[in-house]
């Protein structure tokens, strides 16, 4: 199985695979093409922000 690892904002590798089942839709399908799996992370966690008024919950964890 392919796995896709990304460092979140605390410093911890999150499986991007895993963690797009917690995405808000809306986000996720209006993000632009062309985006490495980092930039696609933290672009979506600045949207999630922006539209929810706090961070992505995975964003912030260690343990994910």
């Amino acid at each position: 199985m392919f796995h896709s690892y990304v460092t979140n904002s605390v410093g911890a590798r999150i499986d991007i695979g895993r963690a797009q089942f917690l995405m808000a839709a809306r986000i996720r399908l209006a993000m632009p093409d062309g985006l490495s799996d980092q930039e696609f992370w933290n672009e979506y966690c600045r949207r999630h922000l922006a539209l929810f008024g706090v961070a992505f919950p995975p964003d912030l964890r260690r343990d994910f």
